[in-house]
């Protein structure tokens, strides 16, 4: 048994003892300080006194400590206690994959998975650690953030004991590769071969050696082959056989070079996927049946002697598991069975089964009390969220747009839906200078550019229009205040928010004044210009919208939550991220809200949005595609709400995913740059400099490029056909290949880079903080 050090329980408030395993136990907890939920694993007493090198294995889990990855289950803490220790983790995400192979995948997903998971154990490799116990029980899956390998190290746990060793099953013995079976160190390709099992399984149901013992499994890979996928599934596409036979090759030279290999593989598998083939589910019906029997079972024992139906045994009251009589304690939760009655294998049996439907019920007894809960509430408070109360006036006077085109970067991200890229440009510009100047004065904003003139503000009360040609000054005029934020063209006008609280219309080829009106926020807001509307979105939550013809308030919001970040249009909607953990989506005509999505942290950056759905990062390192179309149903934030907690408190299944969500990702760094969107392909900039690209579809990662050996705070990105470019906080500006990443050219701008690249005629335009404009050809 594991009894709970004082120490641990003065720094973490003990929730629960989760299924532990024969090594150690497992806690759910909530560090007092920080109130974070962790999870501890403690190992046994008994497996501490096996253990001949306790050292070895505590610097062992220090060097897993330091690998984070988003789909790497993250070791926390090593806490020493004397001769003993515990290990704090990041709580699990989702549940096993095990579980949800009894429900099934569709066959792109459960690619997806296994590529996730192969990228998380790359990053163990690269930092010379082998995970050594890769199974299905060990990852695990959600919805949103997809695959979490856990478990790392621990293993070594227990190829260091000596006389329990044989009966531990650690590693699972199924999923080892023959030459650690026959007594070789695990390693990286040992990984790759359990992983290929994990795989196998994954698409079958089922694995291709089974055993309680080493020596079985090894008995049986020598005496036979391995049956392919397809013959265990036809419909499979025969691909899958290809793939199969290189992770579970006998020889570990023939095997995949790397995890990393092994997951561009099922990346590319999954790409190339037919119609049909996408929407297949695995495993088929009967391998989905065979997993679900063995979870009714409870996958009992691994200390049994089921040949002998008179034999005697004491049931785990606490996992159910059929232990043989002589055991002191349960082979899998090692709960203590002196005080277990003993049974023949029938009244075990029974037992079991009795117990297992009694818990089932009382648990669907839960689920059905929350239902009712929630329909009442439903019932209860059904609301129509009909348009704010304001000063509609009708239609807008005129259809003033920000344009987008060749010749075009009329918003700091290049048009109302802040795609950040150009497709059909003529030329790509390969970052010849054309021309500088220097403004005399320090600039916070990204330039914007439309017909032949470039626009830009400056923080010593300036609005400048300079000739794309050569930098020459065709207008510049006094402003009231400092100006933080872009200027924003629509035709033959240019809208500027000042610090003074107001906005300004005016003339694109002189600059005069043509309406001016005050706006809620005393410092500083970013504008929006679409269909005839200017949206003004306030550093103080507060939006209001006007006409963009004369400056007249058409309605005004609150939102109660700052904003950090400008807006994005498309559809005749808003996207309006906030510092208050929320995105929301408006009618532009009304304010109306539409769609209130709820993220964990606040987003700094603006989303850019094709074919209806927004790519956005944000501050808690993760990039979201959402569904702008999207509604909230009534009460949903609520009762998602609630539904989280009752989940916490084990009375309801996983929440479903909120309104709106296509895919999430884990970047693993804060995202405060705009992201950018390129055909099928989207890009963030993380703060600590590295550029990721996506697909648009699933969110599967293309590939990822640090700008710097050394970190380095990155700008928003700019597309032009197949060239990225982006700049970054030491003054240095990169082009990379946006299909491959590949570097293709540096340079030097003299400041740290303000804002985003715009890009018009052929010509890229870097601002940068100290007030240098240049132009790149």
């Amino acid at each position: 048994m594991t009894t709970i050090p004082a120490p641990l329980q003065e720094r973490y408030e003990i929730i629960s003892a989760l299924p532990g395993t024969s090594l150690y136990s497992v806690y759910s907890a909530i560090e007092r300080e920080s109130g974070d939920t962790v999870e501890i694993r403690q190992p046994r007493v008994r497996a501490l006194e096996e253990v001949s090198g306790i050292e070895p294995f505590r610097a062992l889990m220090g060097r897993h400590q330091s690998v984070h990855h988003p789909h790497l289950g993250r070791l926390l803490v090593i806490e020493p206690d004397g001769d003993a220790f515990w290990l704090v983790y990041e709580p699990a995400r989702g549940e096993q994959l095990r579980g949800w192979l009894g429900r099934g995948l569709q066959l792109d997903e459960a690619l997806q998975l296994i590529a996730q998971a192969a990228s998380a154990l790359q990053a163990l490799h690269d930092a010379g650690l082998v995970h050594g116990d890769i199974n299905s029980r060990n990852l695990y899956v959600t919805p949103v953030t997809g695959a979490q390998l856990r478990n790392g190290g621990l293993a070594a746990l227990a190829d260091s004991m000596g006389s329990m060793q044989a009966s531990l099953q650690i590693p699972m013995p199924a999923y080892m590769a023959p030459e650690v079976l026959r007594g070789a160190e695990p390693s990286p390709q040992a990984d790759i071969f359990s992983l290929g099992m994990a795989l196998y399984e994954t698409l079958t149901g089922r694995l291709p050696f089974t055993g309680n013992t080493r020596d079985t499994v090894r008995v049986k890979q020598q005496e036979g082959g391995i049956l392919p996928v397809t013959r265990a599934n036809p419909t499979l596409p025969p691909v899958l056989d290809e793939v199969i036979g290189r992770a579970l090759a006998w020889d570990p030279q023939e095997r995949f070079a790397s995890a990393q290999e092994m997951r561009e593989t099922l990346l590319n598998v999954e790409v190339n996927l037919s119609d049909a083939d996408t929407r297949l589910v695995v495993p088929d019906e009967s391998g989905r049946q065979e997993i679900l029997d063995d979870i009714a079972r409870f996958e009992p024992t691994r200390i049994s002697a089921e040949d002998d139906r008179s034999a005697a045994f004491r049931v785990c009251a606490e996992c159910l598991t059929i232990n043989v009589a002589a055991v002191t304690r349960c082979a899998v939760c090692w709960r203590d069975l002196q005080d277990a009655p003993i049974r023949n294998r029938r009244e075990g049996e029974s037992f079991a089964r009795r117990t297992q439907r009694r818990r089932a019920t009382w648990r669907w007894i839960r689920r059905g009390a929350l239902a009712g809960v929630a329909l009442a509430l439903v019932a209860l408070f059904i609301y129509d969220r009909g348009a704010p109360p304001g000063l509609l006036t009708g239609p807008t006077t005129t259809t003033l747009t920000a344009q987008a085109g060749e010749g075009h970067w009329a918003t700091p991200r290049g048009g109302p839906m802040a795609t950040g890229s150009a497709m059909q440009a003529e030329h790509t510009p390969e970052g010849d200078l054309r021309w500088s100047v220097d403004l005399g004065a320090e600039v916070r904003a990204s330039p914007t550019v439309s017909n032949g003139r470039i626009f830009l503000t400056t923080l010593d009360a300036r609005i400048l229009a300079l000739s794309a040609q050569d930098g020459s000054v065709i207008w510049e005029q006094e402003a009231p205040g400092p100006v933080d934020t872009a200027a924003v063209v629509a035709d033959d006008r240019v809208f500027v928010a000042f610090r003074n609280s107001t906005i300004q219309s005016l003339d694109a080829a002189t600059g005069e004044q043509v309406w001016e009106t005050r706006i809620s926020n005393p410092l500083f807001a970013w504008v929006m210009v679409d269909d005839g509307s200017l949206y003004a979105f306030c550093q103080n939550g507060v939006i209001q919208a006007f006409d963009a013809g004369n400056g007249d308030l058409r309605w005004e919001i609150d939102t109660e939550g700052g904003m950090s970040a400008p807006p994005s249009v498309s559809e005749g909607l808003l996207f309006v991220p906030t510092e208050d953990r929320e995105i929301l989506v408006l009618v532009g005509e009304t304010g109306q809200t539409r769609l209130a999505y709820v993220v964990r942290g606040a987003i700094d950056g603006s989303a850019a949005i094709r074919n209806g759905v927004a790519i956005v990062g944000g501050l808690d390192g993760f990039i979201r595609a959402i569904d702008i179309r999207a509604q909230n149903l009534p009460l949903e934030k609520t009762v998602l709400r609630w539904w989280a907690q009752f989940f916490i408190w084990g009375m309801a299944p996983f929440p479903p995913a909120q309104s709106g969500v296509i895919w999430t990702r884990s970047v693993g760094e804060e995202i405060r740059a705009d992201s950018a969107i390129s055909g099928n392909r989207a890009y963030i900039a993380t703060r600590t400099g590295d550029v990721i690209a996506y697909t648009m579809s699933s969110g599967a990662e293309i590939w990822r490029q640090p700008l710097q050996e050394e970190p380095v705070e990155a700008g928003s990105p700019t597309i032009v056909n197949d060239t990225l470019y982006i700049g970054a906080g030491d003054g240095s500006f990169h082009a990379l290949n946006a299909a491959t990443g590949e570097r293709l050219w540096t340079g030097g701008m003299g400041g740290p880079i303000s804002g985003s690249p715009a890009f018009a005629d052929g010509t890229i335009y870097v601002v940068t903080d100290n007030g240098i404009l240049y132009a790149l050809d």
